[in-house]
């Protein structure tokens, strides 16, 4: 939706988001070992810079970005410790992206970065030691100023171990939206 009017894309209707001030918070606290994120987004930023798609932080807590960096070729990547880089642009077109995370509570968090068909697996040894707020948001990431710019069709987290299920899932979300 851009001022009333219905954005498709792929004949599926997709949120602008116009990297001001649309943003939706939200009141999952991802406090298990696993973390499944998956976005249908279009990024359409082609500036330096950081856009949050899926961002959560509590006390206590890991902090998890889902993010676009424009500062790193307009690939996307996740941000725990410090920026994984899943090697892939998704600049100016739609894709599929999810990271599947676990040991989110221990010392290695192992990341499957799926971008549309493509693998990237990335390690963080450590683990961010959490915030003292609760900051949890879809379209910016946790500093509060780093919006997404873009279409987004559809946001899924699961707070549970889906791995057996993530190539189901993939190709369930290509079929209804006809990625790749």
């Amino acid at each position: 939706v851009n001022a009333g009017a219905i954005i498709n894309i792929n004949s599926k209707p997709s949120l602008l988001f116009d990297g001001v001030n649309d943003f939706f918070n939200h009141s999952l606290n991802v406090n298990s070992g696993f973390s499944l994120i998956a976005a249908v987004v279009k990024n359409m930023n082609s500036g330096a810079g950081i856009d949050g798609v899926y961002s959560f932080t509590a006390p206590n807590n890991p902090i998890m970005n889902m993010i676009m960096s424009n500062a790193n070729s307009a690939n996307w990547g996740l941000y725990i410790n410090s920026f994984k880089n899943s090697g892939y642009s998704i600049y100016n077109y739609q894709a599929f992206i999810a990271s599947y995370s676990d040991n989110l509570t221990s010392g290695t968090v192992t990341n499957n970065l799926i971008t549309n068909n493509n693998l990237t697996t990335v390690t963080d040894t450590g683990r961010y030691p959490g915030d003292t707020t609760n900051r949890r948001y879809i379209g910016q990431d946790t500093s509060n100023n780093e919006a997404f710019v873009g279409n987004m069709q559809e946001i899924v987290v699961y707070n549970s171990d889906q791995y057996s299920n993530l190539t189901g899932f993939r190709n369930n979300i290509n079929t209804y939206y006809a990625i790749y």
